[in-house]
């Protein structure tokens, strides 16, 4: 299985929301009445990936600002670059292309 490309950030997360909830003088179970279920909170801190809504409950849980637990995180890897060194265009943005010239 391969690792995640934020694998690192995640796992820094973890222990934060793990750091904050000892300080707060919190058990995992309290996650409950934040609206996580105790393994979904478990494995947030053990690093899983989440999305930024979780952020937010997370953030209102341990009543802090979303730019507080993101502070000081290790560096995003780059975006993958094609061998010429160029970043490509997502697949839905085609500028090199004419507007239709279909008919209805």
């Amino acid at each position: 299985m391969d690792k995640h490309p934020y694998h690192d950030i995640y796992k820094t997360l973890g222990a934060r929301y793990r750091k904050l909830r000892v300080k707060h003088g919190m058990v995992q179970e309290d996650a409950i009445y934040h609206g996580f279920s105790v393994r979904h909170y478990q494995q947030l801190e053990a690093g899983r990936p989440h999305s930024l809504t979780t952020l937010f409950r997370l953030s209102i849980m341990f009543q802090t600002d979303p730019a507080s637990l993101l502070s000081g995180l290790p560096r995003l890897p780059r975006p993958k670059e094609s061998p010429d060194g160029f970043r490509r265009e997502s697949r839905n943005r085609r500028k090199d292309r004419p507007p239709s010239t279909l008919r209805h």
